[in-house]
Protein backbone atom coordinates (compact mmCIF):
# COMPACT_ATOMS: atom_id res chain seq x y z
CA UNK A 1 0.00 0.00 0.00
CA UNK A 2 2.67 2.14 0.32
CA UNK A 3 4.47 2.09 -2.66
CA UNK A 4 1.09 2.20 -4.59
CA UNK A 5 0.60 6.12 -3.81
CA UNK A 6 3.85 6.90 -5.53
CA UNK A 7 3.23 4.55 -8.57
CA UNK A 8 -0.09 6.39 -8.93
CA UNK A 9 1.35 9.40 -8.81
CA UNK A 10 4.12 8.72 -11.40
CA UNK A 11 2.09 7.76 -14.00
CA UNK A 12 -0.73 10.47 -13.58
CA UNK A 13 2.51 12.78 -14.45
CA UNK A 14 3.50 10.34 -17.10
CA UNK A 15 -0.33 10.46 -18.42
CA UNK A 16 -0.26 14.16 -18.13
CA UNK A 17 3.37 14.89 -20.13
CA UNK A 18 1.59 12.06 -22.51
CA UNK A 19 -1.32 14.27 -22.95
CA UNK A 20 0.43 17.77 -23.46
CA UNK A 21 2.82 16.44 -26.07
CA UNK A 22 -0.05 15.52 -28.09
CA UNK A 23 -2.00 19.05 -28.20
CA UNK A 24 1.17 20.44 -29.16
CA UNK A 25 1.53 18.36 -31.82
CA UNK A 26 -2.36 18.26 -32.99
CA UNK A 27 -2.59 21.52 -35.10
CA UNK A 28 -2.80 19.99 -38.72
CA UNK A 29 -1.73 21.55 -41.87
CA UNK A 30 -4.95 24.27 -42.64
CA UNK A 31 -4.59 25.59 -39.02
CA UNK A 32 -7.15 23.71 -37.15
CA UNK A 33 -7.33 21.65 -34.34
CA UNK A 34 -9.09 17.87 -34.40
CA UNK A 35 -12.16 17.72 -32.45
CA UNK A 36 -11.51 16.52 -28.74
CA UNK A 37 -8.16 17.46 -28.62
CA UNK A 38 -7.25 20.16 -26.07
CA UNK A 39 -5.48 23.00 -27.48
CA UNK A 40 -2.50 24.75 -25.97
CA UNK A 41 -3.00 28.58 -25.78
CA UNK A 42 0.43 30.10 -26.58
CA UNK A 43 1.00 34.18 -25.66
CA UNK A 44 0.48 36.32 -28.74
CA UNK A 45 3.54 38.36 -29.98
CA UNK A 46 3.02 41.94 -30.76
CA UNK A 47 4.29 43.13 -33.93
CA UNK A 48 4.79 46.59 -34.94
CA UNK A 49 2.49 47.25 -38.69
CA UNK A 50 3.14 49.78 -40.56
CA UNK A 51 0.86 52.60 -40.97
CA UNK A 52 -0.21 53.20 -44.17
CA UNK A 53 -0.06 56.80 -45.53
CA UNK A 54 -3.66 57.95 -47.12
CA UNK A 55 -4.36 58.89 -50.61
CA UNK A 56 -5.52 62.24 -49.79
CA UNK A 57 -6.74 64.04 -47.29
CA UNK A 58 -9.64 65.53 -48.58
CA UNK A 59 -10.43 69.32 -49.38
CA UNK A 60 -10.24 71.57 -46.84
CA UNK A 61 -10.92 75.11 -45.86
CA UNK A 62 -7.31 76.79 -45.83
CA UNK A 63 -8.05 79.96 -44.37
CA UNK A 64 -11.29 82.74 -43.70
CA UNK A 65 -12.15 85.58 -41.90
CA UNK A 66 -14.53 87.57 -41.17
CA UNK A 67 -13.84 90.81 -43.92
CA UNK A 68 -14.49 94.60 -43.31
CA UNK A 69 -16.84 95.05 -45.74
CA UNK A 70 -19.48 98.20 -45.54
CA UNK A 71 -22.33 96.67 -45.38
CA UNK A 72 -25.92 97.33 -42.73
CA UNK A 73 -27.74 93.73 -43.29
CA UNK A 74 -24.50 91.00 -44.06
CA UNK A 75 -21.20 89.87 -42.84
CA UNK A 76 -19.17 88.84 -45.27
CA UNK A 77 -16.64 85.69 -44.69
CA UNK A 78 -14.18 85.52 -47.52
CA UNK A 79 -11.68 82.55 -47.79
CA UNK A 80 -10.33 79.73 -50.00
CA UNK A 81 -10.18 76.12 -49.75
CA UNK A 82 -7.13 73.92 -50.62
CA UNK A 83 -7.66 70.54 -53.07
CA UNK A 84 -5.23 68.10 -50.81
CA UNK A 85 -6.57 64.85 -52.85
CA UNK A 86 -4.75 63.17 -56.14
CA UNK A 87 -7.56 64.23 -58.28
CA UNK A 88 -9.78 67.31 -59.68
CA UNK A 89 -12.76 68.09 -57.52
CA UNK A 90 -16.13 69.68 -58.46
CA UNK A 91 -18.75 71.57 -57.32
CA UNK A 92 -17.13 72.05 -53.64
CA UNK A 93 -19.53 73.43 -51.12
CA UNK A 94 -18.79 75.49 -48.14
CA UNK A 95 -21.32 75.30 -45.53
CA UNK A 96 -21.11 77.88 -42.28
CA UNK A 97 -22.22 77.63 -39.15
CA UNK A 98 -22.21 80.72 -36.76
CA UNK A 99 -22.45 80.76 -33.06
CA UNK A 100 -22.90 84.03 -30.44
CA UNK A 101 -20.65 83.80 -27.33
CA UNK A 102 -22.79 81.62 -25.45
CA UNK A 103 -22.01 79.12 -28.65
CA UNK A 104 -25.75 78.86 -29.50
CA UNK A 105 -25.86 78.43 -33.55
CA UNK A 106 -27.80 81.31 -34.63
CA UNK A 107 -27.55 80.98 -38.26
CA UNK A 108 -26.13 78.49 -41.22
CA UNK A 109 -25.29 79.22 -44.58
CA UNK A 110 -23.64 77.74 -47.53
CA UNK A 111 -21.89 78.73 -51.02
CA UNK A 112 -19.89 77.16 -53.90
CA UNK A 113 -16.59 78.52 -54.42
CA UNK A 114 -15.58 80.49 -57.35
CA UNK A 115 -13.92 77.52 -59.45
CA UNK A 116 -15.87 74.80 -60.99
CA UNK A 117 -13.43 72.35 -60.80
CA UNK A 118 -10.01 72.38 -58.66
CA UNK A 119 -6.94 70.41 -59.77
CA UNK A 120 -4.65 68.35 -56.72
CA UNK A 121 -2.87 70.69 -54.80
CA UNK A 122 -4.82 74.07 -55.89
CA UNK A 123 -6.72 76.57 -54.19
CA UNK A 124 -10.08 78.34 -54.79
CA UNK A 125 -11.81 81.63 -52.79
CA UNK A 126 -15.15 81.54 -51.73
CA UNK A 127 -17.44 84.03 -49.68
CA UNK A 128 -19.82 83.32 -47.14
CA UNK A 129 -22.39 85.99 -46.29
CA UNK A 130 -24.57 85.87 -42.53
CA UNK A 131 -27.30 87.92 -42.03
CA UNK A 132 -26.72 90.80 -38.84
CA UNK A 133 -30.12 90.63 -37.89
CA UNK A 134 -29.48 86.83 -36.88
CA UNK A 135 -27.43 88.22 -33.91
CA UNK A 136 -23.59 89.02 -33.38
CA UNK A 137 -21.82 86.17 -34.14
CA UNK A 138 -18.83 84.98 -31.81
CA UNK A 139 -17.06 82.60 -33.78
CA UNK A 140 -18.24 80.07 -36.54
CA UNK A 141 -17.07 76.49 -38.41
CA UNK A 142 -16.95 75.24 -42.08
CA UNK A 143 -17.94 71.90 -43.55
CA UNK A 144 -16.97 71.44 -47.03
CA UNK A 145 -18.19 68.74 -49.65
CA UNK A 146 -17.61 68.29 -53.39
CA UNK A 147 -18.25 66.09 -55.89
CA UNK A 148 -15.73 63.82 -57.94
CA UNK A 149 -17.57 64.26 -61.15
CA UNK A 150 -19.58 67.04 -62.97
CA UNK A 151 -21.50 67.07 -66.22
CA UNK A 152 -20.62 70.77 -66.89
CA UNK A 153 -17.17 70.80 -68.70
CA UNK A 154 -15.20 72.92 -66.06
CA UNK A 155 -12.08 73.53 -67.69
CA UNK A 156 -8.99 75.88 -66.39
CA UNK A 157 -8.22 79.29 -68.33
CA UNK A 158 -4.92 81.40 -68.46
CA UNK A 159 -5.34 84.59 -66.84
CA UNK A 160 -2.67 86.29 -69.00
CA UNK A 161 -2.50 90.07 -67.39
CA UNK A 162 -4.45 91.79 -64.32
CA UNK A 163 -4.04 94.94 -63.08
CA UNK A 164 -5.10 97.13 -60.18
CA UNK A 165 -7.28 100.37 -60.53
CA UNK A 166 -9.83 102.48 -58.15
CA UNK A 167 -13.54 102.61 -59.17
CA UNK A 168 -15.48 103.65 -56.49
CA UNK A 169 -13.02 101.06 -54.55
CA UNK A 170 -10.55 98.32 -55.84
CA UNK A 171 -10.86 97.69 -58.90
CA UNK A 172 -9.09 94.34 -60.73
CA UNK A 173 -9.18 94.10 -64.88
CA UNK A 174 -7.04 92.35 -66.81
CA UNK A 175 -7.79 89.05 -69.85
CA UNK A 176 -7.39 85.36 -69.56
CA UNK A 177 -6.94 83.53 -72.34
CA UNK A 178 -8.86 79.93 -73.71
CA UNK A 179 -5.57 77.44 -73.06
CA UNK A 180 -8.15 74.16 -73.17
CA UNK A 181 -8.88 71.91 -76.41
CA UNK A 182 -12.49 72.78 -76.36
CA UNK A 183 -14.42 75.54 -76.98
CA UNK A 184 -15.70 77.45 -73.72
CA UNK A 185 -18.88 79.68 -73.41
CA UNK A 186 -18.50 81.77 -70.83
CA UNK A 187 -15.66 82.12 -67.81
CA UNK A 188 -15.82 82.71 -63.99
CA UNK A 189 -12.87 84.89 -63.12
CA UNK A 190 -11.78 85.34 -59.51
CA UNK A 191 -9.73 87.32 -57.35
CA UNK A 192 -8.16 86.69 -53.87
CA UNK A 193 -6.37 89.39 -51.62
CA UNK A 194 -4.01 88.15 -48.77
CA UNK A 195 -2.18 89.95 -46.23
CA UNK A 196 1.67 89.47 -45.31
CA UNK A 197 1.40 86.03 -44.00
CA UNK A 198 -0.83 84.50 -46.47
CA UNK A 199 -4.24 84.43 -44.94
CA UNK A 200 -7.05 85.56 -47.30
CA UNK A 201 -8.46 88.58 -46.32
CA UNK A 202 -10.86 89.69 -49.39
CA UNK A 203 -12.39 87.71 -52.41
CA UNK A 204 -14.93 88.41 -55.16
CA UNK A 205 -15.54 87.00 -58.66
CA UNK A 206 -17.13 88.39 -61.84
CA UNK A 207 -19.19 86.25 -64.88
CA UNK A 208 -17.81 86.89 -68.35
CA UNK A 209 -20.43 85.78 -70.49
CA UNK A 210 -18.00 85.30 -74.13
CA UNK A 211 -17.58 82.35 -76.39
CA UNK A 212 -14.23 81.62 -77.20
CA UNK A 213 -12.23 79.15 -79.45
CA UNK A 214 -8.77 77.58 -78.26
CA UNK A 215 -5.96 80.15 -77.63
CA UNK A 216 -8.82 83.08 -78.03
CA UNK A 217 -8.81 85.91 -75.43
CA UNK A 218 -11.63 87.76 -73.23
CA UNK A 219 -11.09 90.37 -71.00
CA UNK A 220 -12.69 90.86 -67.49
CA UNK A 221 -13.09 93.79 -64.47
CA UNK A 222 -14.26 92.37 -60.81
CA UNK A 223 -15.09 95.64 -58.92
CA UNK A 224 -14.68 95.43 -54.85
CA UNK A 225 -17.20 98.21 -54.12
CA UNK A 226 -14.80 99.45 -51.36
CA UNK A 227 -10.59 100.07 -50.41
CA UNK A 228 -9.14 98.00 -48.10
CA UNK A 229 -5.34 97.11 -47.24
CA UNK A 230 -3.17 93.84 -48.78
CA UNK A 231 -0.07 92.55 -49.97
CA UNK A 232 -0.81 90.05 -52.76
CA UNK A 233 -3.85 89.27 -54.64
CA UNK A 234 -4.12 86.25 -56.98
CA UNK A 235 -6.53 85.95 -60.32
CA UNK A 236 -7.86 83.03 -61.35
CA UNK A 237 -9.98 81.67 -64.62
CA UNK A 238 -12.82 78.22 -65.30
CA UNK A 239 -14.26 78.41 -68.08
CA UNK A 240 -17.34 75.92 -69.03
Amino acid sequence: MKYRLPLLAALFVLLLLYVTAIAQNAIVGNGTIPPGTAAVYLPLVRKSVPTATPLSVGVVVKSSKIASRPSNDFIYIPGEIINKTSVPVYLIRVTGRFFDAKRDLIGERDTYVFSGVVLPGKVSPFVLTASKKAGQIATYETVVSYEAVSSTDFQPLTVISKQIGNNSGIEVSGEFRNTTDNEIHGAVVSVTFYDAVGKVIEADRSFVDVTLAEVQKASYAINLGYNFAYSSYVVQATGY
